[in-house]
């Protein structure tokens, strides 16, 4: 089965109509337990390519005995926080010891490297928005 942590999908107009006919049927979507996955498995049986893992390593990869030979933070370009603890629902100071989860780490300095890229570019994040109303609406 596919794993949608990262999809590329670029449908054709049947394709997407084919994708849609399989969604009106409800008996069928509600037996999935990974929606997605399930549903691109079912309409289209190993008509899919996996791409490098470097590109959806998941993060329990990573961990100690259990793909440590093949995981290179090197050559990592997205990383899938499966499980509940997310990096972007906590702050560093919430969780302490780095060491309990490093990938969060890398997420946080990443992030942080974004924002800065941004506001460089003029770009405002959320909360520094002001909200701008049209007149009447006052």
């Amino acid at each position: 089965m596919p794993n949608a942590g990262l999809l590329v999908i670029r449908p054709s107009l049947l394709h997407y109509n084919i994708l849609l006919s399989a969604l009106d049927n409800s008996a069928l979507i509600s037996t999935f337990r990974f929606s997605e996955q399930e549903l691109l498995q079912h309409t289209f049986p190993n008509k899919w390519v996996s791409l490098p893992y470097i590109y959806n390593a998941i993060k329990t990869m990573r961990w100690q005995d259990v793909h440590t030979d093949i995981w290179d933070d090197d050559r990592v370009k997205n990383i899938h926080y499966i499980m509940k603890r997310k990096p972007w629902n906590e702050t560093w100071e919430e969780i302490g010891d780095m060491s309990r989860d490093p990938l969060h780490s890398i997420w946080w300095i990443w992030d942080a490297e974004r924002v800065e890229a941004e506001r460089k570019a003029g770009i405002k994040q959320p909360g520094e928005m002001k909200v701008r109303r049209s007149k009447g609406c006052e």
